[in-house]
């Protein structure tokens, strides 16, 4: 296959706002975790504005993105907030965006093999590819957070 004139054999790509659709029920969960240990919300409303204005860039992964959010955190803090959101990211998944298992399996069609490159942990990654109905065997390689090297 050639995507603009050049020869594709392996196309690498991101799950969250690529594959699933992350933003639908991010600041709900987000919202819900800080609820549940006492912590205030509007640092999260006002994190999720600045990224939506490009003032921000989300960090690389749960436990660097509370830090941007709640930079008063100590570590057991942040420890207790991300295990308490992926708990919540479990009870309350995101869907597939619309067309994204469509160009995953036209990839595969025409033997382009595909990888995956995330920065969340492997078992949330498995939690969210059975309930979007994603069979991890499309791709050729996943790589996670929990490998000695990630995506950065």
């Amino acid at each position: 296959m050639q995507i603009l004139g050049m020869p594709v054999g392996l196309v690498i790509l991101d799950v969250d706002g690529v594959i699933l659709d992350v933003l639908k029920v991010l600041r709900q969960n987000l919202e819900e975790a800080a609820s549940c240990l006492g912590m205030t919300l509007a640092p999260i409303a006002a994190s999720l504005e600045q990224i939506a204005q490009g003032t921000m860039r989300i960090k690389g992964n749960a436990h660097d993105s509370t830090r941007m959010i709640w930079p008063e955190l100590d570590d057991e803090q942040v420890n207790r907030y991300v295990d308490c959101f992926h708990r919540i990211e479990r009870m309350r998944t995101y869907d597939p965006i619309e067309g994204s298992l469509e160009m995953i399996s036209f990839f595969r069609m025409h033997r382009v093999h595909v990888a995956l490159a995330t920065n969340n942990p492997k078992d949330a990654l498995e939690s969210r590819f059975v309930t979007a109905g994603i069979d991890p065997a499309w791709f050729v390689a996943v790589v996670t957070r929990d490998n000695t090297y990630y995506k950065p």
